[in-house]
């Protein structure tokens, strides 16, 4: 048991909130009821990763066609990108790697060449609408969705990163997009609380 969860088991009020690396004496309200968390070490509001993410994200859907994935990655100069539905909900990633997996083996369904811009929670759909070549992201495509909320702190964020082994995550409110928060992004957050 962690030293937060035997604090807890006493009913020690230095105990860690659920789901939070912070002391629960620590926690704070802030802008639109979303708790906010100090430092106890520096006794700063800690920043939410609504504060530190990247706001404009380039997805795909699942019928998007492979060659469009392959070339919005490379022309964007993005190593991923989050797989919508017709509702917009993320229901998945493909990546660089995704695309070049000799193990994952595309259908011959054709795919289209349409792919999104997801910007302050808008979904704008780019490109066309006629068949492209064979093979779709839905083929390829990872449908784990790691994820982070946007009121969470940049601590949780990182600490999420740090147990996840990645380098970026993407930003929900409930099952939509609203960014993607990168290791830099919340680097950045810390940094600007000791500036």
């Amino acid at each position: 048991m962690s030293h937060g969860g035997q604090l807890a088991a006493r009913g020690d009020p230095r105990s860690f909130c659920p789901g939070s690396p912070v002391p629960a004496a620590f926690v704070a309200v802030g802008y639109l009821g979303a708790p906010r968390h100090t430092d106890p070490m520096v006794d700063d509001v800690l920043p939410l990763v609504m504060d530190v993410m990247t706001r404009e994200v380039f997805a795909v859907a699942p019928d998007t066609s492979l060659e469009t994935a392959a070339r919005l990655l490379t022309e964007r100069r993005i190593s991923a990108a989050p797989v919508i539905d017709a509702h917009h909900r993320v229901v998945g990633v493909v990546s660089l790697s995704d695309l070049a997996d000799p193990d994952r083996v595309p259908s011959d369904e054709p795919g289209y060449p349409i792919y999104y811009r997801v910007t302050e929670g808008y979904t704008s759909a780019l490109g066309g609408v006629e068949e492209a070549g064979p093979g779709r992201v839905a083929d390829v495509m990872t449908a784990a969705v790691l994820s982070v909320p946007a009121d969470a702190t940049i601590a949780e964020a990182a600490s999420r990163l740090l147990q996840l082994g990645v380098h970026r995550l993407l930003v929900v409110h409930g099952d939509r997009l609203s960014g993607v928060v990168s290791a830099v992004d919340l680097l950045r957050g810390f940094v600007r609380m000791h500036a």
